[in-house]
């Protein structure tokens, strides 16, 4: 077919696709839904701030000035500016008029940036260490240096990951083909080696695209995201679909090659991205046709090998994952998951064209490598890295949600056409960002270290209620709090009571931390309240309910671990003769902090009231347990 009869072909199809019913898009039956999203995600921060609440923060700031309620908030043009996010977030507040809020203290620092980088509270020594630390210069910095190239940090940014390309044993709706477990582990595996090897993140998400091999092992661990693509109920056109919309996703931060697989964008999405809106579906196939030569095998044993054997080996429902070079995309089907493919004239499959920033065609027979190369150099890759990674730490994208990226109004040079406006919050920010995972070889350590030793990052969550409005979200005035995660929150009851659970992981071994489960579907009765989602079809959320805080008065998993039986931390903290230092020793292992006046007179009276060795046991029992149950036990401030 010639360049000029295609051409004409395709846009007979896209006329007719103009045409179609909007029915059947979730988009237009629901809109709100997707239009309100970034209002929902600055709501999300508020309701956060609201229920920490700024007199829960003056109570455990000590001074002065905090303990009379007495605004400290600073003029930011004199923050000093540590990098070119200070720049921007600071310079941002000057042309709005709006005040920073202090820099966060030692002690709100050291609890924060362990929690951010690791998901583990520091023990008393920890805290001690640091703040007896003479060096105000450099402190700050050496910590986030020795956090960075710890263990704990690489359980963290693993289960980072896993949550960012929903890692998952199963599928949760049964319309994809389970990784299995010892899939699910050989991904997990591969993200902790990548991790603690220093691989640059472009380089794992390539291969996420691209991967071959047999999923159950670690070296090939990235061809799980493949196998999780496979689609039920429909030809396999809705497997090359659904990896070009797990691609753009999890690589570009758009979802909108959801829609655009169904139908064209005209007449859709206008309202909601003005990129996917000018997206016809003919295009979106052709993105999709990149993945149509790829093959999932099941693992095959020899003739004649008994079930019972092949069900005792290690590679039983395993897959392989391959490319063939004899493939294309059909547009001639008539069931599925999607509206039907039709012809296009005489034309009945497609063949892969890339339509983003600019046209290709593959060069090779390995089209799914070389898609995932076009990916992996487009400027939204970074932007997207960029964008994950720093509301990952500030709690708020540049862009929120983070799947919503629109690439027609992200460039801060370019004004966005038919009366749009740029996205982000801070368009040129996030175009730096970008800029520096580029010239830095997406290296996660640098970039998260760029973003921690800010003073952006560095501020305080304190800002007085009547100064604050929930228009003064998308600025970052202030450090944003946060619920921990489930995964955090189990984590900082082992810390705190030093009571270690043993949980086993086949291919991993015996773990004894919630940030080192490779999953969510874990039964684990204390994690169960806390919304961790099934990384398909429910999304994690940090929504408090009244079941959450009845598990922490009430599960075992807290109860037992407060006991002075039980807890080598609690044996130690009743060894201390000292009351006044026991109470002490005690907020340290639980909030990381010392108690503040009102606490303290509190908690020493609460004590003075024993009489016997075993009563003074049993209250200093009712105080840990009191502390797990405070507010500020399960938020990151």
């Amino acid at each position: 077919m010639t360049g000029a009869k295609r051409f004409t072909t395709v846009a007979v199809l896209t006329t007719q696709l103009w045409a179609q019913s909007a029915d059947n898009c979730t988009f237009r039956s629901d809109p709100d839904a997707y239009l309100e999203a970034s209002k929902r995600a600055r709501s999300r921060v508020q309701a956060e701030i609201e229920s920490f609440s700024a007199s829960s923060v003056r109570a455990m700031r000590s001074g002065a000035a905090a303990a009379a309620g007495e605004s400290r908030l600073l003029d930011p043009a004199s923050v000093p500016q540590k990098n070119f996010i200070d720049k921007a977030i600071f310079g941002k507040m000057v042309q709005e008029g709006v005040k920073s809020a202090p820099l966060a203290t030692d002690a709100e620092f050291v609890r924060r940036i362990y929690l951010d980088l690791t998901s583990r509270l520091p023990s008393p020594a920890d805290i001690r260490r640091f703040m007896n630390d003479s060096d105000p210069e450099t402190k700050r910095s050496r910590l986030i240096n020795e956090l960075m190239y710890s263990a704990e940090f690489a359980d963290k940014w693993t289960w980072w990951m896993d949550e960012w390309v929903g890692n998952k044993r199963s599928s949760p709706s049964g319309a994809h083909r389970n990784q299995n477990q010892q899939g699910r582990n050989a991904l997990h595996k591969y993200f902790w080696t990548g991790i603690m090897n220093e691989r640059p993140l472009r380089d794992i998400a390539r291969e996420l695209i691209a991967g071959t091999g047999n999923n159950y092992e670690e070296s090939t661990g990235a061809a799980n995201f493949a196998v999780a693509a496979e689609t039920f109920n429909g030809p396999v056109e809705d497997t090359h679909d659904t990896m070009l919309v797990r691609s753009a996703n999890v690589l570009w931060g758009i979802s909108h090659y959801d829609c655009l697989l169904c139908h064209n964008g005209q007449y859709h999405l206008e309202g909601l991205n003005l990129w996917a809106s000018k997206v016809t579906r003919v295009q979106a196939q052709q993105m999709a046709a990149f993945f149509s030569r790829t093959t999932r095998t099941l693992y095959a044993f020899p003739p004649g090998t008994p079930a019972a054997e092949q069900q005792a080996n290690f590679y039983f429902q395993s897959y392989d994952i391959q490319d063939v070079t004899n493939r294309s995309y059909s547009i001639r089907t008539s069931f599925g998951n999607r509206p039907v493919r039709t012809p296009i004239g005489i034309l009945t499959s497609l063949t892969p064209e890339f339509s983003f920033s600019h046209a290709a065609k593959p060069a090779t027979n390995a089209w799914r490598q070389e898609m995932a190369d076009f990916m992996v150099k487009e400027r939204m890759f970074s932007r997207n890295i960029a964008n994950r990674l720093w509301k990952q730490i500030f709690n708020l994208g540049i862009v929120d949600p983070v799947d919503t990226m629109d690439p027609a109004r992200l460039d801060p040079s370019k004004t966005p056409t038919d009366g749009w406006t740029h996205q982000a919050t801070h368009p040129q920010l996030l175009e730096d960002l970008a800029t520096w995972l580029e010239q830095n070889d997406f290296n996660l350590r640098g970039y998260l270290r760029l973003l921690v030793e800010s003073n952006a990052y560095q501020l305080s969550s304190e800002y007085p209620d009547e100064e604050w409005t929930t228009n003064m979200v998308p600025l970052f005035a202030r450090h944003y709090v946060r619920r921990l995660e489930a995964e955090e929150i189990h984590d900082a009851v082992v810390k705190a009571s030093g009571v270690l659970p043993n949980y086993t992981v086949n291919f991993w071994g015996v773990v004894n931390w919630a940030m080192q489960l490779p999953d969510t579907v874990d039964n684990i009765a204390i994690l169960n309240p806390f919304n961790r989602g099934n990384r398909e079809t429910q999304s994690r959320n940090r929504n408090s309910t009244t079941l959450q805080q009845l598990a922490l008065m009430n599960d075992s998993f807290v109860v037992n671990r407060v006991k002075f039986a039980n807890s080598p931390n609690m044996k130690a903290v009743v060894a201390i003769t000292s009351n006044d230092a026991a109470v002490d020793e005690l907020f340290l292992y639980y909030l990381s902090r010392m108690p503040n006046a009102t606490e303290k007179s509190k908690a020493l009276a609460h004590i003075a009231k024993s009489t016997t060795a075993a009563q003074r046991q049993a209250a200093i029992e009712d105080l840990a347990w009191a502390l797990v149950n405070k507010i500020d036990f399960v938020f990151n401030y």
